[in-house]
């Protein structure tokens, strides 16, 4: 069965079935998110998946839900202290909220419109309804929700094929910009590609997403002499940026491009998991919301994540034994670490520094900051709102807040 025809199967009937199944004590930790964000997971990892052959999408929904509820009950008492968010010489947060307008502006206008939700009669939503060409859209989503003044832009290219991706002079920087996808589900699929060494198969000393790196030909092949024309020129530095898979091919770029551009510099907003040890990451700066899986997720992870639901989804007994018992007991470790034992294929990781946001327990208007090892990252964790937190929208929301470190 092809992938578009599997992601169909996942229903709102599936997903209501799948909320009715975990009611009670599971929705304390799911919420109201439970049912489409279990049968979106349950359809991505049991797709073509030979551990999985004997469970439908319900089994596996209900063992995604399990093994969810295991990981906040076990780590309640074994939560690992984060480090606090190191000085960041590359961006300010000014620089990371102003770049963050160039990585979503790249999105089709009617996508941004809604993702978004402006006013149509408000100054910006009128200038994006507007827009003749993606450029316009750039210049209007980069000025702001509000019109704040921002430096002209120039618009120095926009590629007309896959993946999208625009270049724009703000007079002081070249911002080259590459949009993501526009459907989380799509996403999660390509990101399950398969590693390679850019230095040939004979020197495997880092490794990197081989669909991501593939991509980096084609922006290379249609902007690199344009860069170089421009930097001859001009003072200005090379800043690239993006979101979710526009992340990756930025990141990826940051590392192809470092001895090119000795000044350039990369934030990624959330960036899949694209390389391992390679050279350059000290040019990336990685930017997680809250609980998005995008940053963990890849075929190491994935594989990992399906040995899991392959042994709670055929031990039902195993499986309801982990809503009734308590954090802290002793069989939640045996159970954790059990599973953790078989969690062990190669990963990739997001690259460079990491500033985490996620919601301030004492306030709603600001954002705790930390910066966890990309290692950190290597694993997904079940989370409800772990597929809600890759959206744009919650990008924009915990830029706009305040930042305290963790």
């Amino acid at each position: 069965m092809s992938s578009a025809a599997l992601v169909r199967r996942s229903t709102q009937e599936e997903a209501e079935e799948v909320h009715a199944t975990i009611s009670g004590g599971g929705l304390d930790l799911w919420g109201p998110e439970a049912g489409e964000t279990l049968s979106t997971l349950g359809v991505l990892v049991g797709r073509e998946r030979e551990e999985l052959r004997d469970l439908n999408l319900i089994q596996i929904a209900r063992a995604l839900a399990a093994l969810g509820v295991l990981e906040a009950k076990y780590n309640a008492p074994h939560q690992l202290a984060l480090s606090a968010a190191a000085n960041v010489p590359l961006f300010t947060k000014e620089d990371v909220k102003y770049y963050w307008r160039f990585a979503f502006g790249v999105y089709p206008r009617l996508f941004i419109f809604a993702e978004f939700k402006w006013n149509m009669f408000s100054t910006v939503g009128l200038r994006i309804l507007q827009a003749a060409n993606q450029a316009e859209v750039i210049q209007a989503v980069v000025r702001g929700r509000n019109g704040a003044p921002q430096p002209r832009l120039e618009v120095l290219h926009v590629s007309d094929g896959e993946p999208k991706f625009a270049l724009v002079s703000d007079g002081e920087n070249i911002v080259l910009s590459i949009r993501g996808t526009s459907s989380l589900k799509e996403a999660l699929m390509d990101l399950n590609c398969v590693y390679v060494s850019p230095e040939g198969p004979e020197v495997e000393t880092w490794k990197v997403h081989g669909g991501m790196w593939g991509f980096t030909d084609t922006v290379v092949e249609e902007v690199q002499d344009i860069i170089d024309e421009r930097l001859k020129r001009t003072q200005e530095k090379l800043v690239i940026t993006g979101h979710s898979l526009g992340a990756g091919v930025a990141a990826l770029l940051a590392i192809r491009w470092r001895s090119r551009y000795p000044t350039l510099r990369c934030v990624a907003f959330a960036c899949p998991c694209v390389a391992d040890r390679a050279p350059g990451m000290e040019r990336v700066l990685t930017v997680i919301v809250g609980d998005d899986a995008v940053p963990s997720w890849s075929i190491g992870s994935t594989s990992d994540l399906v040995q899991s639901v392959a042994t709670l989804g055929a031990d039902s007994a195993v499986r309801d034994s982990i809503w009734t018992l308590n954090p802290g007991d002793q069989q939640l470790q045996v159970l954790h670490n059990t599973l953790q034992a078989n969690m062990q294929a190669e990963k990739l990781f997001p690259p460079g520094q990491v500033l985490w946001l996620r919601d301030s327990e004492d306030d709603s208007n600001t954002m705790t900051l930390s910066s966890p090892a990309p290692s950190f990252f290597g694993r997904l964790r079940l989370r409800r709102r772990m597929l809600a937190d890759h959206y744009p929208t919650a990008y924009e929301e915990a830029l706009a807040k305040d930042w305290v470190a963790a």
